[in-house]
């Protein structure tokens, strides 16, 4: 992690005490894990496009939540988009997945 999003997680917590919870349980050693996977995870072929519903489900099996993807090309992360029963995402639009899982699951992962 950059000292640069540290020092943002510790003005954040500074002004709003009450996410000190949320951040303890996403960057403590046990718990929860941010994960970044690649397009190829979920999407069931190259020229899929799908929307966000149906690649949550997917996620789903592998014991995680889809929380939003990284824009192919921009780098913008897209959290918990509005568009979700759109069928929009393919890899022409899609450099990553964000999912969380539980750190006892994720060591079950490649």
């Amino acid at each position: 992690m950059s000292t640069e999003t540290i020092s943002q997680m510790l003005a954040l917590v500074s002004c709003v005490p009450d996410r000190r919870i949320i951040f303890k349980e996403l960057f403590s050693p046990i718990g929860n894990e941010l994960l970044v996977r690649p397009p190829q995870t979920l999407f069931e072929s190259p020229d899929e496009v799908t929307s966000f519903f149906e690649l949550s489900a997917r996620t789903s099996t592998l014991n995680e939540v889809l929380i939003g993807y990284i824009q192919f090309g921009t780098g913008h992360a897209i959290l918990n988009p509005e568009d979700k029963e759109e069928a929009i995402l393919g890899h022409h639009n899609v450099e990553a997945f964000v999912t969380i899982t539980n750190s006892s699951n994720f060591s079950n992962h490649d």
